[in-house]
């Protein structure tokens, strides 16, 4: 497929990046895919949202973050902001689907966001309709500005739950706005929510307030929609509470099966629940227990570190749910466990630092590596902290002693 889209002359958006701790870089996803990242000063995981900027034709990943971070934008300061460049000059096209689509999983998978919020400008706008219809479950919510559709609207139910705030101004010389009210009828009679709104006399360009309504529109939206999600929560805790006190343990396992996803609100308490039985002679029980904890987030570190390391079907999966709480303090029992007997623990730990990332993940491997060169040279725990430690760092060394001294020097490194 080849989108028909105006081409719109690169913009030279040169205005002042807006103050920030952690300046935008600009890097390659493996699939050769060049962007351009800001990570929010004081960034916690879980706690940002991730918005996602697609350029005009002709323009390119770094000019455009200079306008989607400069002082005139409205995007949230505390999102961390991804804008990817188009692969061929420019010009989105459908060789860019793939990439742009894992490059957008990758980011969530490294920055786990709150919500993620697609902004596509121009023939950026025609790709982000068309990136929208391919994996509507990517986007939380989308913001075409001056762009028409390129496509038919699919008839799709997860794409009908994902809200569109169309703005297009109504003197664009170059995508007349009949493209914008066009493609506005097209998501409405095809059940989408939507809405549209015209901006007078605004030419080719984004017009910031509108696109802070759109974000304030979309918000209230998405809050509701937690908000009913949350109310579902509440009623499976209680029911988990019930089955916990009744000792119906079976009840209680599917329970904290239920629970798949603990709003940080609830995450104490579900983490508390949990607690007293991750280490359940019911394994059930227990490897439910510990699935829901790692859901917890921080909270659920204190209930997983309880669960002994010499037990493989529970440490195992308790090693994968402290990778995903995505939290500081699982870095510590994780590393001890690094350093136990089991074979398969071990590993468990080592992928799960890997997926946690970070300097201390690193310095917790490089330390389990250590350890595995004297006293475990046959296992397996090797090449999996190798493998975690090059998925963190994208190095490859031959032993612990130049991963220390390679981490030792980068320390001293001005960041």
């Amino acid at each position: 497929m080849r989108l028909s889209i105006p081409f719109a002359p690169a913009l030279l958006f040169l205005l002042a990046a807006a103050a920030s701790a952690a300046p935008p870089e600009t890097k390659t996803s493996p699939k050769g895919m060049t962007y351009s990242i800001r990570v929010p000063d004081g960034y916690a995981k879980g706690q940002h949202p991730l918005v996602v900027g697609l350029h005009g034709a002709g323009d390119n990943c770094g000019n455009f973050m200079r306008w989607l971070d400069g002082p005139q934008s409205t995007l949230p300061k505390n999102a961390v902001l991804l804008v990817p460049q188009a692969l061929q000059n420019g010009a989105w096209d459908q060789a860019d689907a793939a990439p742009l689509a894992e490059l957008i999983r990758e980011t969530q998978a490294a920055y786990p966001p709150t919500r993620t919020i697609g902004m596509g400008f121009s023939r950026g706008a025609y790709y982000l309709y068309a990136l929208a219809f391919a994996a509507p479950d990517i986007l939380q919510g989308a913001i075409p500005c001056a762009g028409g559709l390129p496509q038919t609207v699919p008839d799709n139910e997860a794409l009908k739950k994902l809200p569109f705030y169309v703005v297009h101004g109504d003197a664009d010389p170059t995508v007349p706005i009949d493209a914008g009210v066009k493609a506005h009828a097209a998501l409405e009679k095809a059940g989408v929510v939507c809405k549209f709104e015209k901006v007078a006399g605004l030419k080719h360009t984004i017009d910031w307030a509108a696109v802070s309504r759109g974000l304030e529109w979309i918000g209230g939206i998405l809050d509701e929609r937690d908000k009913s999600k949350d109310e579902v929560v509440v009623a499976k805790i209680a029911s988990l509470e019930k089955a916990l006190k009744d000792k119906s343990w079976e009840a209680a396992a599917a329970e904290f099966s239920g629970l798949e996803v603990v709003p940080r609100k609830h995450a104490a308490r579900v983490a508390a629940l949990a607690k007293p039985h991750v280490t359940s002679a019911n394994e059930p029980l227990a490897l439910a227990a510990i699935a829901a904890a790692g859901r917890c987030g921080p909270e659920g570190v204190a209930a997983l570190k309880g669960v002994p390391p010499l037990n493989e079907p529970l440490a195992t999966a308790a090693a994968a749910a402290l990778g995903a709480t995505a939290a500081p303090a699982a870095v510590e029992p994780l590393g001890a466990w690094l350093k136990t007997k089991s074979e398969d623990v071990a590993c468990a730990a080592a992928k799960a630092l890997g997926d946690l990332g970070g300097d201390p993940a690193a310095s917790a491997l490089a330390s389990g590596l250590a350890n595995a060169e004297a006293l475990f040279p046959a296992g397996a725990r090797r090449e999996a902290i190798q493998e975690a430690l090059k998925k963190i760092t994208g190095q490859t060394f031959a032993k612990a002693s130049e991963w220390k001294k390679w981490l030792a020097e980068r320390a001293k490194q001005p960041r």
